[in-house]
């Protein structure tokens, strides 16, 4: 309890905001919908830049002092990540949505920069190598970005763009959700031994065996417009391919688990990529929709 008080109540707080954000957004939008397939989109791309500069570039610490039971120590310090990202991720969909300036966009991640003062105060938050300085440039840009996109999907976007935009928000939606809840939960876990870095060689094969696969299957699924033994053999090919990174210790899945573990993750998948279909249709060129 005394963990609650001095650590985790301010990423409840954090989080509480980030609740009244998104449901400001979500009043004022006109296109709901929309608006929630942007703020997928909008969490999707900043969270794959936190994987490149928290889990792979040890960054900063976060110490919200949550998931204490979970078999991964560095869970707690996602826990934290995910508090942070998806705080930033609503705020800009309010800046796209309202089509805020730059000097905005510049004020609000200043904002930021100052809330990150607070945490490394507090010492709820620590830094490596990383400044506040580099969240104050690295947001407002991010922010313009997202008014940018969002101006995009209301003119209509190609294939190409539109599958970028499924993709990229499946990371929320699916890898965020079930797969991380699996590893918490210590029903799903991945080798550390391959690369030096145990946190690193673990979150790799993630990405490269489980996760990213995981998506483009389900995404060959739900748009190819081959036939059902295509289909059918692409979930094959699947299932094969964790069998066999599970035999050889690339993957590591609780005894008695692997169908259970596998076909719900699979499912997910395949449910989250029509979830995004179905939010950013009306965002497909008229000639290019399904």
């Amino acid at each position: 309890m005394d963990h609650f008080w001095t650590y985790t109540i301010w990423y409840i707080l954090l989080g509480l905001t980030t609740v009244g954000e998104l449901a400001a957004a979500f009043v004022l939008s006109g296109k709901r919908r929309l608006a929630a397939g942007l703020y997928l989109i909008l969490a999707g791309i900043v969270l794959c830049f936190e994987t490149m500069i928290l889990i792979f570039g040890k960054a900063y610490t976060y110490y919200p002092m949550l998931l204490q039971t979970s078999p991964d120590p560095f869970d707690r310090v996602l826990a934290g990540n995910l508090f942070s990202q998806f705080s930033v991720a609503a705020t800009a969909l309010l800046v796209a949505l309202f089509g805020l300036g730059f000097r905005w966009s510049f004020l609000l991640a200043a904002a930021y920069g100052l809330v990150e003062e607070i945490f490394l105060a507090l010492g709820i938050y620590s830094h490596n190598w990383y400044s506040t300085w580099m969240t104050v440039i690295g947001l407002s840009l991010y922010f313009q970005l997202a008014k940018t996109l969002h101006a995009f999907l209301l003119r209509g976007v190609s294939p190409a763009v539109f599958y970028g935009c499924i993709f990229i928000g499946l990371f929320p939606l699916y890898i965020v959700t079930v797969v991380w809840a699996f590893m918490v939960s210590g029903h799903l876990s991945f080798n550390a031994a391959l690369l030096s870095d145990p946190v690193a060689s673990r979150y790799l094969l993630v990405l490269a065996v489980y996760a990213v696969p995981g998506a483009a299957a389900a995404m060959y699924i739900y748009y190819a417009r081959s036939g059902p033994l295509r289909k059918a053999l692409a979930a094959a090919a699947l299932f094969l391919l964790y069998f066999a990174c599970a035999v050889h210790g690339l993957i590591v899945i609780r005894p008695g688990w692997f169908l259970a573990v596998t076909v719900t993750t699979t499912a997910w998948a395949y449910l989250s990529v029509a979830l995004m279909d179905r939010l950013l249709r009306q965002a497909r060129k008229p000639h290019y929709r399904r």
